[in-house]
């Protein structure tokens, strides 16, 4: 395996911006602080960047291996975010340069910026996939008799894939109105 060096205006996140004269920044949304990044700190941000999937991981493994409930399994996932982001903030944060008066600029989009990055096969493919999603989860908690409390989450999930499915149509749409 290659170890690549990755450019901060590589990175990409809900919380980093890419401004021409300071270079890419990290915005704290609770402390309305900017912090620059550089070259030195984009392994480790990326390394910290994994806070949600990482806690998510955690907790299904956790849940699993314990024979937690699913209220019990999104505390544990609850618990572990949290410390997972008071260990970014304290072991990332403190090191990098702090701007306190850079404000964030406005950006694209969710739906924007899927017309504009993604190609018309890969939307097809996604809103596809979402709307098996949506019709095969319900279901598969039928199928199964997976229990009242299992359906419910079942059609939650269900929902969000169908919605998901929405916005990738309506950003197809835009990418076709605008020649994206």
């Amino acid at each position: 395996m290659t170890n690549k060096k990755v450019k901060p205006e590589n990175i990409d996140g809900i919380s980093i911006y890419h401004d021409p004269k300071k270079g890419t920044i990290f915005y704290d949304f609770l402390g309305r602080k900017g912090y620059a990044i550089t070259s030195s700190d984009v392994q480790s941000y990326a390394r910290y960047s994994l806070a949600f999937p990482l806690s998510l991981l955690c907790a299904f493994g956790l849940a699993y291996v314990f024979s937690l409930g699913y209220a019990k399994g999104v505390i544990v996932f609850a618990v572990l975010y949290v410390i997972f982001k008071l260990i970014f903030r304290y072991f990332f944060l403190r090191d990098l340069v702090e701007m306190d008066n850079w404000k964030p600029f406005k950006r694209d989009n969710l739906i924007v910026y899927f017309a504009k990055n993604f190609s018309v096969t890969r939307l097809i493919i996604l809103m596809l996939m979402l709307i098996a999603l949506a019709a095969l989860m319900p279901v598969n908690a039928i199928i199964n008799s997976y229990g009242q409390a299992n359906l419910y989450v079942s059609c939650v999930i269900a929902a969000m894939a169908a919605i998901a499915a929405v916005l990738t149509l309506v950003a197809l749409i835009v990418k076709k109105r605008n020649n994206y």
